[in-house]
């Protein structure tokens, strides 16, 4: 993560957990806010698990398990938590227990705000160059040129702007592009160093 996100995370999770407080304050009137950066430390598993999901552990020392698994179930009984606390804070407010029943909501919004911190972090860290519509034109525009390429190349991916040789004539033919000349020109192994470089400003 870098010590810059790693700090970020906490002091989000730190300032959302104000938020929440605030929030069930002026809602329910609670005065006691528990377990709000308990659930944020625990949340760090799910940045960990993000960062290495095919990390695996051994279970009892003998059962490999990947650690994306253990945050999937991490995830599930943190649900499962919550849940259970709404009810129980519903059933005690109900029950005229207003106070006690704002204890039960302030641990179900601390799991909540420590999942959305999370939440916050996994989007903010992903790489959206790649699903941006230019770069998905940019993609197809450039399999259009391959696919069109092949086809004049009567189905050949390499062909050499020397000889005109390709993969097609000799399997054992390697190719490659020459850096030193203006434009994509690709020469076979044996035109590669003994071919007269493109210059397009000549």
């Amino acid at each position: 993560m870098g010590t810059f996100r790693f700090n970020m995370y906490f002091i989000s999770g730190w300032f959302l957990n104000i938020v929440a407080a605030f929030i069930l304050y002026g809602t329910l009137h609670s005065v006691q806010y528990l377990s709000g950066f308990q659930y944020i430390y625990w949340s760090m598993f799910f940045a960990f698990a993000t960062i290495n999901p095919n990390m695996e552990f051994l279970f009892w020392f003998v059962i490999p398990i990947k650690v994306k698994w253990l945050a999937i179930l991490d995830a599930v009984y943190l649900l499962y938590n919550v849940f259970q606390y709404v009810t129980t804070g519903i059933a005690c407010i109900n029950r005229g227990m207003t106070s006690v029943g704002g204890q039960y909501f302030s641990v179900a919004f601390a799991i909540l705000v420590a999942m959305a911190n999370f939440l916050i972090y996994f989007f903010a860290s992903r790489d959206y160059h790649r699903i941006s519509p230019s770069d998905i034109r940019r993609r197809q525009h450039f399999k259009k040129q391959v696919r069109d390429a092949g086809r004049q190349n009567g189905g050949a991916r390499h062909r050499c702007a020397v000889c005109g040789r390709t993969e097609l004539d000799d399997e054992n033919l390697d190719f490659r592009f020459c850096s030193k000349c203006d434009g994509n020109y690709e020469y076979c192994s044996d035109h590669l160093f003994t071919h007269q470089h493109v210059r397009k400003h000549d």
